[in-house]
């Protein structure tokens, strides 16, 4: 069997076969052709699974919170007098077209 870098072959897979950089291959886990997964786990490059989760495929994530906004958005009061400002004139500008242009 020909396996690519970061591969990951489970199972029953013929030997022939070919696996591609980063690929997952999951074959027959039992002897009746059936793939059983009942366990926790990350399956691929970069994948992450939390507890009690199973993540197949590359940079794949289950089970686990997501992080990438990890700033939360101000509320009104917190924000700068210029944003809010900016906001109150922009209302403003689409009343005044609005009722100018008869826009409903």
């Amino acid at each position: 069997m020909k396996t690519g870098k970061d591969s990951v072959v489970i199972g029953n897979v013929p030997p022939n076969s070919e696996v591609g950089e980063g690929s997952v291959v999951i074959g027959a886990t039992d002897a009746n052709g059936n793939t059983i997964i009942n366990q926790p786990m990350a399956v691929g490059r970069g994948a992450k699974a939390g507890k009690n989760s199973i993540s197949i495929g590359a940079y794949a994530s289950a089970g686990i919170a997501d992080t990438t906004n990890k700033t939360p958005e101000k509320r009104w009061h917190e924000r700068s007098a210029r944003h809010i400002v900016i906001t109150i004139l922009c209302g403003l500008v689409v009343t005044y077209l609005t009722y100018y242009f008869g826009w409903s």
